[in-house]
């Protein structure tokens, strides 16, 4: 009894730490693979930045996430639509972590996960 009483907590603690450390990789997979998707799409010579920001809606909410924070620019934070084909192409794409993940968070390992992906528009 007296094994189980002090081995449990730190059984507890392990289990729910390693829940909580999966669910956050998770979340920044799906984040860099919406980042990803919406880079492809701003790539493309006559894409739109709604075109852009549809896709990578779609990628989040098809796996249930709601981003907090979606932007698409050209270098020093040019317009999208005054991007010329050699010019890059930054897709920045940022989710909180609460509300978006299986269960409470209770060691708090990140309050927004974020991905940055930077092309060369064709």
């Amino acid at each position: 009894m007296v094994e189980l009483a002090v081995c449990m907590p730190v059984l507890f603690l392990i289990v729910f730490a390693s829940i909580e450390a999966c669910n956050m990789i998770a979340m920044k997979q799906i984040v860099c693979e919406s980042a990803y998707e919406g880079a492809l799409i701003a790539l493309k010579p006559d894409s739109t930045q709604s075109q852009v920001l549809d896709r990578i809606n779609a990628t989040l909410a098809s796996r249930g996430v709601t981003p907090s924070d979606v932007s698409v620019a050209g270098s020093e934070g040019a317009a999208y639509s005054s991007l010329a084909r050699g010019d890059t192409v930054t897709v920045t794409v940022q989710a909180a972590a609460n509300g978006n993940v299986v269960g409470p968070q209770l060691f708090g390992f990140a309050k927004t996960v974020s991905s940055r992906l930077t092309a060369i528009k064709q």
